[in-house]
This record gives structure tokens, C-alpha cells and sequence, in this order.
């Protein structure tokens, strides 16, 4: 079996020119990839440090109702008397 392959340089140049054409392309969808996630990524993180800086914290937190469960968790607390425990440091 005698197999004749013609290879012109035409098809040659067509050959190059795709494979150059579709590294081309998987090199610009890398750069993207990457300037999306390490690059803008990183840039909307530190404006949502920024923007939760400027919020002071408990603004929203309304205090009756946060002094009122502490005081019901105090209260369900076990009071203890430790006076009676030998202490093993003395």
C-alpha cells in the first residue's frame, strides 16, 4: 500500500495559521481568567473591606433586645459557690 500524501506549502500555512489562531485564542481566555480572578477579584474585595469599614458596627443592632437575652442567658446560668474547692496549686 503506497500512500501518497501531497503537502503543499499552502496548506502548510493554513495548518500554521489555525494552530496560531486557536493558541492565540486559549491564551486570551487564560489572561482574562486570570485578570478576573486575581486582578478585579481582588480589587471589588478591598472595596467591600472599604465600604464595611465606613458602616460602624452594632448601628442596626438594637440594644434592648441584645440586653434583654443577655440578661436571660445570666440568668439561666448556674450560680456556683466555689469557696468549698480545695485548690491543688496551694
Amino acid at each position: 500500500m503506497d500512500l501518497k500524501i501531497k503537502i503543499s506549502t499552502k496548506k502548510i500555512f493554513n495548518i500554521l495559521y489555525l494552530f496560531i489562531l486557536i493558541i492565540n485564542i486559549i491564551a486570551l481566555l487564560w489572561i482574562f481568567n486570570f485578570s478576573r480572578k486575581y486582578i478585579y477579584g481582588s480589587i471589588v474585595v478591598d472595596q467591600n473591606f472599604l465600604q464595611s469599614q465606613t458602616i460602624k458596627p452594632g448601628s442596626d443592632l438594637d440594644m434592648e433586645k441584645f440586653n434583654e437575652i443577655v440578661q436571660g442567658i445570666e440568668n439561666k446560668q448556674q450560680k456556683r459557690n466555689t469557696d468549698n474547692i480545695k485548690n491543688v496549686f496551694n
